[in-house]
């Protein structure tokens, strides 16, 4: 949703104030939560009593000692802060981030932060949020800002966030008045963003040179693939490596993005020479087909990923949730745009961002296996849809 908003924000015109997009930067987030507002808002979801008290018994006898010229100091009690790498931590940051969410939808629905939607009878979108990852969104007016303003010092001081200004990032669509814009920067204290450049590790924004703006992916599996070259590693080393680490790194990429067949090739191939034990110029012989090795290991192969396909598969788990979880923002938010009358199976690809361009790709696989039961005949388009049954039935 946040690539579709960017888009759509870079290439329309909002009227006379247009938009903004906020990136919040929290300085040392985990290091500065507040347990009394951890606790508040966990009575305030409504979590039984004894669990919380397990929960702030986790929390709260955590004790530290600094070693001073090698004497270890008295012992120091904090009052704040979740450590990072428990695995309770992310958890209950997520729960501490239902206070700025819940701040946010309250102004929504007063009226004092508008937000953002793509079409007319879209829904309004005014945050995303993921951990410690939060964009926001708003009108860009002096009124709204300071709106957001008061909202982020309210959660501030309660939760002991601080606001990282130095971080934190503006993005402006394109009618935004430069007056406005110039007010709005010194209000905030923070800088513009010309491109949004990067959510959740992904470019936002992919113009017409979509392999140069995916290529971080190559660069970061050839980093990797470079640093074990120079360690002696077995067979079944590198297989585990090659299956666990590399071919897990462009993932999310691909769950988001249709990559280029020839960014593919690239990784590919950096990835069959280090199986073959190839470094540098030297050459190794490939003793047989990379296909052949992308089998399961019940038919011979090795069960390597077969990256293009793996990338349809992904974006095709993407067509699935807009086909499934109706009642999803995600799917509410598409199908404004996209697909008001029907469902993706209808949509057409219109002026969308490149991540639903993607998705479409995804949409052409599902359709060669997909199969539908007439059920009351309400969704039924007798004139459009193939719904009488197959001379052959399929297996």
């Amino acid at each position: 949703m946040a690539f579709e908003t960017l888009h759509y924000m870079k290439n329309h015109q909002h009227g006379k104030s247009g938009f903004m997009v906020l990136k919040l930067d929290m300085s040392k987030a985990y290091d500065r939560m507040e347990w009394v507002f951890l606790e508040g808002l966990m009575k305030k979801m409504g979590f039984d009593v004894r669990w919380i008290a397990l929960i702030m018994e986790c929390i709260t006898t955590v004790s530290y000692s600094i070693l001073v010229n090698g004497d270890p100091s008295d012992i120091i009690h904090p009052s704040r802060g979740l450590r990072q790498g428990d695995l309770l931590s992310p958890y209950l940051f997520l729960i501490c981030s239902e206070g700025l969410h819940g701040l946010l939808n309250k102004e929504a629905e007063e009226g004092h932060i508008r937000g953002v939607s793509i079409c007319k009878k879209g829904s309004r979108l005014t945050h995303l949020f993921f951990e410690d990852d939060s964009l926001v969104f708003c009108r860009a007016t002096i009124a709204e800002c300071q709106n957001v303003q008061n909202l982020l010092n309210v959660y501030e001081k309660a939760s002991g966030q601080q606001l990282n200004r130095n971080k934190t990032g503006l993005f402006f669509s394109k009618s935004t008045p430069p007056n406005i814009l110039n007010q709005i920067k010194e209000l905030l204290g923070v800088q513009e963003v010309k491109n949004h450049e990067k959510y959740l590790g992904l470019p936002s924004l992919v113009g017409k040179h979509k392999k140069a703006s995916l290529m971080f992916i190559k660069e970061k599996i050839l980093a990797k693939l470079q640093g074990w070259k120079e360690q002696l590693l077995s067979q079944a080393g590198r297989e585990i490596l090659l299956k666990a680490v590399i071919q897990a790194i462009p993932t999310f990429a691909m769950s988001c993005f249709k990559i280029p067949i020839t960014l593919c090739e690239e990784i590919k191939s950096l990835i069959r020479k280090f199986w073959w034990g190839q470094r540098g110029n030297q050459r190794k012989i490939h003793w047989t087909k990379w296909s052949a090795l992308c089998k399961p290991k019940d038919l011979g192969g090795m069960g390597f990923k077969e990256l293009q396909k793996f990338n349809e598969a992904m974006l095709t788990k993407q067509v699935w949730r807009l086909l499934a979880n109706n009642d999803s923002l995600f799917h509410r938010f598409f199908k404004a745009k996209f697909f008001l009358n029907g469902s993706i199976l209808d949509a057409k690809e219109g002026n969308g961002s490149f991540a639903w361009k993607s998705i479409l790709k995804g949409r052409d696989v599902i359709k060669k296996g997909l199969q539908w039961r007439v059920g009351n005949g309400d969704s039924i388009h007798i004139f459009h849809d193939v719904w009488l049954p197959t001379p052959r039935p399929q297996r």
